[in-house]
């Protein structure tokens, strides 16, 4: 399903490929005005033919199984990394990611940390996951998503005397 997001290094896509799927998004996978962010990476979900296979996108996104059933009330707000790794898995262009980012409520400026997530929205296509992971780790980021950043907050116990 989606090649570019593999341990297999990708030949880059052709014009035509990378127009043609473009075209498809515009044609197939519409953002109206109303869409919230959740419900635009709903939309897409559904257009790569995700719905039925969340876990296969989960591995793939690094984001846990927990947050798409989260993303089912279009009110739940993912935070920016999360965004940023689902619309890389689900291979969605730079300018409508931006449009998505934007609806979501959050801004790319010029920070390193910022400026690494526009080249990665970028150029995601041309990378393997585990290149993605690497270039995080050399500029002194962790992961976009995955159990290691969305574990719960452990309750407090009380104690009692």
């Amino acid at each position: 399903m989606l090649e570019h997001w593999t341990t297999e290094p990708k030949e880059e896509m052709s014009f035509n490929e990378r127009y043609s799927l473009m075209l498809s998004d515009r044609q197939n996978c519409p953002i109206s005005t109303s869409d919230t962010a959740v419900g635009c990476i709903q939309k897409y979900i559904k257009h790569r033919g995700f719905e039925k296979d969340i876990k296969s996108l989960s591995f793939t996104t690094g984001v846990p199984i927990s947050t798409f059933s989260k993303m089912k009330n279009e009110k739940y707000k993912p935070d920016l990394r999360t965004l940023i790794a689902l619309e890389i898995g689900l291979n969605i262009d730079y300018e409508r990611s931006i449009l998505i980012l934007q609806k979501g409520g959050f801004s790319l400026n010029d920070t390193k940390e910022h400026v690494l997530f526009k080249f990665l929205l970028e150029n995601h296509g041309k990378m393997t996951k585990q290149e993605v992971e690497a270039l995080l780790k050399t500029e002194g980021f962790g992961l976009l998503a995955g159990s290691t950043r969305d574990k719960p907050n452990k309750s407090k116990k009380k104690i009692s005397h």
